[in-house]
């Protein structure tokens, strides 16, 4: 796994528990390690699982051990624990310009949205104006960043997990009836159940690698 997939899961951790009222110290905290291990030239992976991974500043043993279970199974236990309350949609909208986790939670909590759909329903029946602090120009925003949502979500190509989710089983099931491999668990965003996927990442153990 790569230092960026390991900083994009914290990142995500930091939006998931902003979502959920955490104290926005433990926001803050996830989004500084994500930027020093985005940063970091050593490869993350292999500094977690030989349990040098402390030494990079803001990473101590709950963070070693959120990063260890990410990189040998795929997903960060909390992470999965969040989404089980939290519409994944929610995700997909806060990465609009502009709408930070505390506006996305409250059109949640105000507008019943939890997704980009009810998101667009909402500022296209001019609800969101309606709220405080919000007005017209925000509705306008929303409506543009959704727009570009749709068009180019995270990346110039990405498909909806309904369509990406049958190949990724049909690859890992393939590993998995190859007699050298031990072990293959779909990771990354098509295990998260992110709504929209750029690529399939697997992970495979092997006693004969060759």
């Amino acid at each position: 796994m790569t230092n960026a997939q390991i900083a994009e899961a914290l990142e995500e951790l930091a939006v998931l528990y902003q979502l959920d009222g955490a104290d926005q110290y433990r926001v803050l905290a996830y989004t500084n390690s994500a930027r020093t291990i985005k940063n970091e030239g050593r490869s993350v992976e292999e500094m977690a699982r030989n349990g040098t991974i402390t030494e990079l500043p803001g990473v101590g043993k709950t963070l070693e051990e959120k990063i260890l279970a990410l990189v040998e199974t795929g997903e960060i236990p909390a992470a999965a624990k969040l989404k089980e309350k939290i519409p994944v949609g929610l995700l997909e909208i806060s990465r609009i310009p502009g709408l930070g986790p505390k506006t996305v939670r409250r059109l949640h909590d105000e507008l019943d949205v939890t997704g980009p759909e009810d998101l667009r329903a909402a500022a296209e029946a001019q609800k969101v104006r309606e709220l405080k602090g919000l007005g017209p120009k925000v509705e306008e925003k929303i409506l543009a960043g959704l727009d570009k949502l749709e068009a180019e979500p995270e990346g110039p190509t990405r498909l909806r997990l309904d369509e990406i989710l049958p190949t990724a089983q049909d690859l890992v099931e393939a590993l998995r009836s190859e007699p050298s491999c031990d072990k293959a668990e779909i990771a990354g965003s098509v295990r998260r159940l992110t709504e929209t996927c750029h690529d399939i990442d697997l992970i495979a153990t092997s006693t004969d690698p060759k």
